[in-house]
């Protein structure tokens, strides 16, 4: 997939690393409150739902490890990372998210004679939902299995990923139909059929 700007700095075993020095440090001592930070779309609440660390209970590194697993699991945050500060009675635990990018637009380009509402139909990447990488190499799947099921055997198709000026990410489908096997409806082996040039928006 080219172009990707959504790159995960290095899976789960890197946010383990990830936990702040001062997280260490404060291993053994009393959680006074668990604070969210860079959750926007997703509730703090629904965060902290989701961890075994909870305040007043000590802080307890493997515990802390398990928590970064799960606020993964959650699937909405590209990057978590935890540290903690000295406060009265105790330590403030406080989790930092990053939230994975919202699809602004699908495109589809490139297709000639395979119809742009049967492939539309066939994309599972929605606009306005989280982006999912997953769902980008799902749709180029079967965006290649509809040309292949109109005939175009050989037809390919490459995704990329770019980042609007708001921050959103147009993702962008390239169909290369190559020839056909069908002409005039019906299954010709080794023929190629006279194209009709159809939009692709």
């Amino acid at each position: 997939m080219k172009g990707s700007p959504f790159v995960p700095r290095a899976f789960v075993c890197a946010a383990l690393l990830a936990i702040g020095a001062g997280t260490v440090a404060a291993e053994g001592f009393r959680v006074i409150v668990v604070e969210v930070r860079g959750a926007t779309r997703v509730s703090p609440d629904a965060v902290r739902k989701v961890m075994t660390t909870q305040a007043g209970e000590e802080l307890d590194l493997e515990k802390v490890r398990q928590d970064v697993k799960a606020i993964y699991r959650m699937g909405y945050f590209r990057d978590v990372t935890f540290d903690t500060e000295e406060v009265p009675g105790g330590y403030r635990l406080t989790v930092i998210v990053a939230e994975k990018p919202i699809v602004g637009t699908v495109q589809i380009e490139g297709n000639k004679d395979v119809e742009s509402a049967d492939l539309r139909a066939a994309v599972t990447v929605k606009e306005r939902s989280l982006f999912q990488e997953e769902k980008v190499k799902e749709s180029v799947i079967k965006l290649k299995e509809v040309c292949q099921n109109k005939g175009f055997i050989d037809a390919t198709v490459e995704a990329s990923v770019a980042e609007d000026s708001e921050g959103a990410l147009r993702v962008t489908f390239r169909v290369t139909e190559g020839r056909s096997l069908r002409s005039n409806g019906s299954s010709s082996p080794g023929t190629s059929s006279t194209r009709r040039t159809r939009s692709s928006r």
